[in-house]
């Protein structure tokens, strides 16, 4: 198996010249990844406010990224679910 690199970090907005391997804290900002987060700030908060968790789809995400996770892993799908806290993965 072979990677291609320089596809992978196109993927990414890197200041030129820069091999950045830190990923685990704060990885490199993705491409796009600052108009998606204009509209989630603005028009999902911003407007929708506690509406956005229905109208923007917030609370099924923890299910949609599990799903995601679970054909990495192997798993059926609805298994698995992600979480910010210990507290709302108990919930």
């Amino acid at each position: 198996m072979t990677t291609d690199f320089t596809a992978t970090k196109a993927l990414f907005d890197l200041p030129e010249g820069v091999i950045y391997l830190d990923g685990n804290s704060l990885g490199p900002l993705p491409c796009g990844i600052q108009d998606r987060m204009a509209t989630v700030i603005g028009k999902e908060w911003g407007q929708m406010l506690i509406r956005g968790w229905n109208q923007a789809g917030w609370m099924e995400m923890p299910r949609r990224v599990g799903d995601r996770i679970a054909r990495l892993i192997g798993a059926e799908p609805g298994s698995v679910v992600t979480g910010d806290t210990l507290s709302i993965k108990v919930y």
